[in-house]
């Protein structure tokens, strides 16, 4: 049994813009693939589901290089990322868009912009060995932005 992020309090998810990231509401979509990603192995399992009379099925698991992932360059860069500070500021363009729950209140989410001399202060807990991301519809090539979801479970 394979539990996926549901053990971890988080899963991530990876779009080249806004117009993908829509999908994950569009009810017409009829296969997705969540994507394993094992950072120190540099292996992705896929796990490529198709909706088929309304219900969800798993048709097939691959296993594959990172290299040969739609997202290597972007996951090559996050994995020397997570791991270096100093690649980290340095990474830093001039502001970074940030929303997340506000620690004076449960209930808020606050926005705000992080700066390179505010990156480290400010910035969150990335995850580091295992990121998942989920493929809705056809797979798209790499385009030259990335919009990168963490989201925390409810526990």
């Amino acid at each position: 049994m394979e539990h996926l992020f549901m053990r971890q309090g988080y899963y991530t998810l990876l779009f080249n813009n806004d117009k993908q990231m829509q999908l994950m509401k569009d009810t017409a979509v009829n296969e997705a693939v969540v994507e394993k990603i094992l950072l120190a192995k540099n292996l992705v399992k896929n796990y490529c589901f198709q909706r088929i009379k309304g219900a969800w099925l798993l048709r097939e698991i691959k296993v594959t290089p990172l290299q040969s992932n739609a997202n290597a360059s972007f996951l090559a860069f996050y994995r020397k990322f997570v791991t270096d500070t100093a690649f980290q500021i340095k990474s830093i363009s001039e502001t970074v868009d940030f929303v997340g729950p506000d620690p004076d209140d449960d209930f808020n989410m606050m926005e705000g912009v992080i700066t390179p001399d505010t990156w480290e202060a400010f910035a969150p807990t990335l995850p580091h060995k295992t990121l998942y991301n989920i493929i809705y519809g056809k797979p798209q090539e790499e385009g030259n932005q990335k919009i990168y979801l963490l989201k925390k479970m409810m526990t």
